[in-house]
């Protein structure tokens, strides 16, 4: 009987905690050095946690140069994010996002990069679908967006910040309607079969 009071008092304080406001506070870099850090504020700041990835440190002694393997893509990742934006995915997860947007609080975002793919024609449709966005971002007071192409060659640098509060059970909808339902769970499966190829 007490254990399942026990039980029962943590599994509500747990509820509870979902409609408590977080305060999230993100930073990146890409490029030569690459890092990520998460700043996650609870209860105004009293309860907060940090995770990040910071860039491995550098060796001072000289690494023998590997001969580049033509079948290799350095770019494999951003060419399956293009087959999964020209998918059918696309609406629905255009959908989610906007769904998310909604539930979130954006303080503030500042986006700095370059972005190139190593082939022009992809760079050009990766920015396509990017600039639009990145330009409407930047109308936005809180917003600072700059993002440039690199039709050269394939690189992916810069830095972004973003401030953001939300409440965790009001994201929770959008997200178990999305990951939930079996066409889309169908349509991510054979996406990654055709990854793994």
């Amino acid at each position: 009987m007490v254990t399942a009071l026990i039980l029962l008092s943590l599994l509500g304080t747990f509820a509870a905690s979902l409609y408590m406001r977080v305060d999230l506070e993100l930073e990146a870099q890409a490029g030569e050095e690459t890092w990520a850090r998460l700043r996650v504020r609870w209860l105004r700041g009293s309860v907060g946690y940090e995770f990040a990835t910071d860039a491995p440190k550098k060796e001072k002694v000289a690494k023998e140069e590997k001969p580049e393997d033509p079948e290799s893509d350095p770019l494999a990742p951003a060419h399956n994010a293009m087959s999964v934006w020209e998918s059918s995915l696309r609406d629905k997860i255009e959908t989610l996002l906007k769904e998310l947007y909604q539930r979130v609080t954006l303080q503030a975002l500042s986006v700095h990069g370059r972005i190139g793919l190593g082939d022009p024609a992809d760079t050009g449709i990766a920015m396509a679908a990017i600039l639009p966005i990145a330009d409407l971002a930047d109308q936005l007071s809180m917003c600072d967006v700059d993002i440039e192409p690199c039709y050269e060659q394939a690189e992916l640098t810069g830095e972004a910040n973003a401030n953001l509060s939300l409440i965790p059970a009001e994201l929770l909808p959008p997200l178990l309607s999305f990951g939930l339902s079996r066409e889309n769970l169908r349509e991510m499966r054979a996406l990654w079969k055709n990854r793994a190829r």
